[in-house]
């Protein structure tokens, strides 16, 4: 195996194509459609000659050249299947219950990792093995970057197939300006009211001192214990520690935040030129009178969010639209859905069939992945949310006039029978979504060839200093100036109270 990764090094060597590297990449978010977008940026990397080591909660549909996979997909059985937590945890509106949820079930998506052999086969590899790179997915908190100090600390790029964040903002040493950047599960825009920045403000600083005091310490604890060693850094330390830090965003479809130099924007870089369909999708589609539609709610909202009375809506609009041909990936039969214009099927190549010119609409939950594969080939979306970033990639679309919405927890035939309608039968949903691709899609370099620029970057400039952001240093309270807010408010206090005893004394 040795001598074929320096063979092959040798060969792109001659051809000046790229250096081979031995990259380190760790994924460890239980999310299959998480999983996409990381093996999309796997296969690139080994395509360019890059020795490639994976540890990851989710397994490559096919083999991948110089790739060694190390799968822990225990994991999905031991989150997912435990009673006392759930989606439906995830599916809490507030913003004090989400922030729970979330960092919770980060929490608990460790403690499963720490129990997997994926894990341990890694954790057994010599302190000595070299890499040239690690390469690591930081979404809200990682227990995986502990190899980074296992393996003495090659250079760290963080990877996010997520929007930008509040840990986000506080790892990259970036600002969150809670009153025109609205926390990603809430569905607000840039122009709140006072109470909703009233609203933001107090969640985000709350998130910033539960992440900081609450969970950190405790996850930090975890951490240590995974790795059998208590001088371990902190994990949130580590990560400070990436030279660069790729998220999966662009302004076309989020919000326009200011970023530090060092966090390239790389959204959509899972999206792919478009294959052919199978034939018998081919069919169903161009047989269509006047389009067809495509139904699918993601990876992680399966069919168990779905009951039969919610089937039986999206069976009922179907058959409200004759002339129109619906696909619906979905888990399991729905109940009496033998329908002539709807075909339902376990899984559906969804890049594909969006891309096709036939297709006229996508009902969707708004996912982040799904969001922008609908705006890249110009759909427009009927959007169902369940949960976290979803609702706010929702409320983005429609205040972009490119999508209608329906709750799920009020979802009726008849509220989805006129979503669905609006989106099919008025023209300017298409034509904003037309436009809307066409700015998604004027960047200079693709994403993903994006994302590969900056590796090669920092393969040949392991330490960018340049890039670093100095917030880092400063830390939150210090870089949003509360320190001078309250250095002022105690001068402004002991004025007044040095005024009131002057005018008593007198």
């Amino acid at each position: 195996m040795r001598l074929d990764f320096r063979f092959l090094c040798f060969i792109f060597y001659f051809h000046g194509s790229v250096n081979c590297a031995n990259i380190l990449y760790l994924a460890g978010l239980a999310s299959p459609s998480n999983g996409l977008w990381h093996f999309k940026l796997i296969e690139a990397l080994a395509s360019r000659g890059h020795n490639l080591t994976v540890l990851s909660v989710n397994k490559s549909k096919k083999p991948i050249r110089n790739t060694h996979v190390i799968d822990m997909q225990e994991v999905y059985s031991m989150v997912y299947e435990n009673e006392e937590y759930g989606l439906d945890d995830l599916m809490k509106t507030d913003s004090f219950s989400e922030i729970h949820s979330t960092f919770e079930c980060v929490y608990r998506f460790c403690e499963a990792i720490g129990k997997t052999d994926g894990f341990r086969t890694l954790l057994n590899y010599p302190d000595n093995f070299e890499f040239d790179l690690v390469m690591d997915d930081f979404t809200v908190a990682s227990c995986l970057v502990g190899f980074l100090h296992k393996f003495n600390y090659p250079p760290l790029i963080n990877v996010s197939p997520f929007k930008y964040i509040v840990p986000h903002a506080e790892m990259v040493g970036g600002h969150f300006y809670s009153s025109y950047i609205p926390r990603p599960t809430k569905p607000l825009n840039v122009n709140m009211t006072l109470m909703q920045r009233v609203e933001n403000f107090v969640a985000v600083v709350y998130e910033v001192l539960y992440r900081k005091y609450i969970f950190q310490p405790r996850f930090d604890k975890l951490v240590s214990s995974l790795y059998n060693t208590k001088s371990l850094p902190s994990a949130f330390d580590l990560s400070q520690k990436g030279v660069l830090t790729f998220l999966n965003v662009h302004p076309a479809v989020d919000f326009p935040v200011p970023l530090p130099r060092s966090v390239i924007e790389v959204g959509g870089l899972q999206i792919s030129d478009p294959k052919p369909i199978p034939s018998d999708l081919e069919n169903f589609i161009r047989d269509s009178k006047k389009g067809s539609v495509l139904i699918s709610f993601g990876t992680n909202a399966n069919g168990d969010l779905f009951d039969d009375k919610k089937q039986q809506m999206i069976i009922n609009v179907t058959k409200k639209f004759p002339e129109y041909n619906f696909l619906w990936k979905f888990e399991k039969d729905p109940s009496n859905g033998k329908v002539p214009n709807l075909l339902v099927k376990t899984w559906l190549p969804q890049n594909d069939i969006l891309a096709h010119p036939k297709i006229k609409a996508f009902i969707s939950h708004g996912g982040g992945l799904s969001t922008q594969e609908a705006t890249w080939h110009g759909v427009p979306v009927v959007t169902i949310p369940f949960f976290l970033d979803q609702r706010t990639n929702a409320y983005n679309s429609i205040m972009a006039g490119v999508a209608t919405h329906v709750d799920i927890k009020r979802m009726t035939t008849e509220n989805l029978e006129g979503a669905v309608r609006a989106v099919l039968e008025n023209s300017s949903y298409a034509e904003r979504m037309k436009l809307r691709s066409f700015r998604f899609k004027s960047r200079p370099m693709k994403p993903l060839e994006t994302a590969l620029w900056w590796i090669d970057y920092v393969l040949e400039d392991p330490n960018p200093t340049h890039l670093r952001s100095p917030v880092i240093d400063l830390g939150y309270f210090k870089a949003n100036s509360f320190d001078i807010i309250l250095y002022g408010l105690t001068i402004v206090i002991l004025l007044c109270c040095i005024i009131r005893y002057s005018v008593a004394f007198c």
